[in-house]
């Protein structure tokens, strides 16, 4: 979706009703690299002049928009209205006003002295124009009611169609909203980006997790979701109801920090056990201690699928808990026997909920824990719409298999650096961290560095300094940068990963899940036919 300046614009201030309809449209065809200021006021010596609608864009620079409403038409150059003539032709109205904010901008600050205004006029009640009766305008800068359904290629054709139009640097569009929107505070960068994609993922996000939340009134249920569909979002809002039911709950998974944050969420409650699966069982009370965990990582498998839950088996009738209500996020993660543990610690004089939401596709441990909820042939549904990735990185990630992106969805960004060995990727993230915090000020705690095995991650470890550090999700802090395989990062999400694959035999699940982590820019850093086989060659 464009994005208002300022982010709160109460579109009710337009009072004609035509250009309502216009920034309706504009605001939601286009993507929210596209800011959209509506009735700008310019104020000259010799006379004032008003934008209906100013674009502001990185890439393709500024774009002035004149909107006319109802039956505009031109004939042998004479433009007209219900054939009342207009005392200034909407080109040259157009044309003028955009004229008016250049000039300004060029006395306000010297970033701007070579500033271009592209400018448009919008007839979205006229179907059609002869082209022969046209004069003082190109097709390209004027929007009939068909271009206005496909506003987002059509302003980028008109912003393209002059050699004089140009990138914005962030200096360059900071300071033209200070010129235009003083009253405000805006500061234009990466970092701002991203929050304000957030913020229109989230809002997204809701609408669709909500129609799902009442299936809580079911026993047992199981939601599907791709990644970036809500999955997690759907389980917090079952958790949240369970505790005004007055449930005693679990909410529960396998990673742990995907556990950590789960917790997080609900503080010190003491109705709700929330967390990764291993630590909540092992805090029931009354159950004997948990069995020694081996320190052959070949033997944790058979620990965790096995000798763990056949202890809680065991011990059922000495725990002296039971709940209402269970639910599990990430259940593709679950061994079999986990799904039966959580079963049997339901209250059995209880509404006895079991709710579930995963992801066969994110299966990387070849476990069997939906097939495990899939037998009790619980309630059905499914998430279908990625809402956590912008649209770059949305797109990437349904080639390979997942959700299709939100159509409102921020634009985004996907990077790929090629290197072939470990050294290269651990020079080449280094450089790519460092470019972000310094120069593109972006905070550490926005970026993700994901690796694709534990070599690769203790390399990055390894090349820490007290300038640069890189750790594990439970250290990190301020200041630091989050490093995590793949496997552990599965359920989390940030502003920004750095995927790190140097080797052309990593799967492409390992490659789907890595890539889905990240909201607002992905930065792939492998050997090109890596890229080639994800479709971003």
């Amino acid at each position: 979706m464009g994005v208002f300046i300022p982010l709160d614009y109460d579109i009710s201030r337009i009072k004609n009703a035509t250009e309502v309809r216009v920034v309706e449209n504009l605001r939601d065809r286009l993507s929210d690299s596209w800011h959209i200021i509506p009735n700008l006021d310019i104020a000259k010596e010799n006379r004032p002049y008003e934008i209906d609608v100013l674009l502001i864009h990185k890439e393709y620079g500024l774009i002035a928009l004149e909107v006319k409403g109802g039956p505009v038409e031109v004939r042998q150059g004479q433009w007209s209205r219900r054939h009342v003539p207009f005392d200034v032709a909407p080109p040259k109205q157009a044309q003028n006003a955009a004229y008016a904010l250049r000039d300004e901008l060029k006395d306000s600050d010297e970033s701007l002295e070579h500033i271009h205004v592209a400018h448009g006029l919008v007839l979205p009640d006229v179907v059609s124009v002869s082209n022969s009766d046209i004069i003082d305008i190109e097709r390209k800068q004027l929007f009939l009611r068909e271009d206005v359904e496909n506003f987002k290629d059509r302003v980028i054709d008109l912003a393209l169609m002059s050699h004089r139009s140009q990138p914005l640097t962030d200096v360059q569009a900071t300071a033209i909203i200070e010129k235009v929107r003083p009253d405000i505070e805006f500061v234009w960068d990466p970092q701002s980006q991203a929050r304000n994609a957030r913020i229109s993922l989230d809002r997204i996000m809701r609408e669709q997790t909500r129609a799902l939340a009442t299936l809580d009134q079911n026993q047992n249920v199981y939601v599907q979701g791709s990644a970036g569909t809500g999955k997690t979002k759907l389980a917090l809002q079952w958790a949240r109801r369970a505790l005004s039911r007055d449930d005693s709950t679990i909410i529960t998974c396998f990673n742990i920090p995907l556990g950590h944050y789960i917790a997080s969420q609900f503080g010190e409650l003491d109705e709700i056990y929330a967390g990764y699966f291993e630590d909540i069982v092992a805090k029931l009370p009354g159950l004997p201690p948990l069995p020694a965990k081996p320190t052959d990582p070949t033997q944790l498998e058979n620990y965790y699928g096995l000798t763990l839950p056949r202890h809680i088996l065991k011990n059922i009738d000495k725990i002296e808990i039971r709940f209402d209500t269970v639910i599990v996020d990430e259940i593709q993660d679950f061994h079999a026997m986990w799904v039966h543990v959580l079963l049997a610690l339901l209250r059995s004089d209880g509404p006895r909920r079991f709710l579930t939401v995963g992801d066969e596709k994110q299966n990387l441990h070849g476990r069997e824990g939906v097939q495990a909820v899939l037998a009790f042939r619980p309630t059905r549904a499914e998430l279908r719409t990625n809402c956590r990735n912008a649209q770059r990185i949305g797109e990437l990630l349904h080639s390979m298999g997942g959700a299709e992106v939100a159509s409102a969805s921020p634009e985004g960004e996907v990077f790929v650096i090629e290197a072939n060995t470990i050294e290269e990727a651990t020079e080449a993230v280094i450089t790519e961290v460092q470019e972000m915090l310094h120069t593109e000020v972006w905070d550490a705690d926005r970026i993700l560095i994901a690796t694709i095995g534990q070599n690769e991650r203790q390399a990055l470890l390894a090349a820490s300094t007290d300038a640069l550090r890189f750790t594990s999700y439970e250290e990190s802090a301020e200041g630091t940068i989050t490093c995590e395989t793949v496997h552990r990062a599965k359920g989390l999400e940030y502003d920004v990963v750095v995927l790190v694959a140097p080797r052309e035999d990593v799967r492409d699940q390992l490659m789907y899940v890595g890539a889905s982590r990240a909201i607002t820019r992905l930065v792939v850093i492998a050997p090109a036919p890596l890229f080639a086989r994800m479709g971003i060659a």
